[in-house]
């Protein structure tokens, strides 16, 4: 099942407010969150534009850089029930 903008969205968004919590990056917290913002307003579904040869559509969109891009294709390429990358159980997965 292909995750919906509005999931990737979440998972983004999610990511980053660990990430601030933990005291991270802030920038990469921004970062995070414009993309999830991107993301939301994308007139096609991101997920179709990751697993296709539309890969570089995705990653000229503004707010979407390659780091996102690579996060989205690792989130995609996991089980829907697995971590986010970094040993994380995404909040909208894990029935919060």
């Amino acid at each position: 099942m292909l995750l919906t903008n509005r999931q990737l969205a979440e998972r983004l968004r999610e990511r980053a407010n660990r990430l601030a919590q933990e005291g991270g990056n802030v920038y990469r917290v921004r970062a995070l969150r414009r993309a999830a913002m991107a993301v939301l307003g994308l007139p096609w579904e991101a997920t179709v534009a990751l697993t296709s040869a539309k890969r570089h559509k995705l990653s000229s969109v503004p707010g979407i850089g390659p780091g996102v891009v690579r996060l989205l294709r690792q989130w995609l390429s996991q089980p829907l029930a697995a971590t986010d990358g970094d040993g994380q159980q995404p909040a909208m997965l894990s029935g919060d």
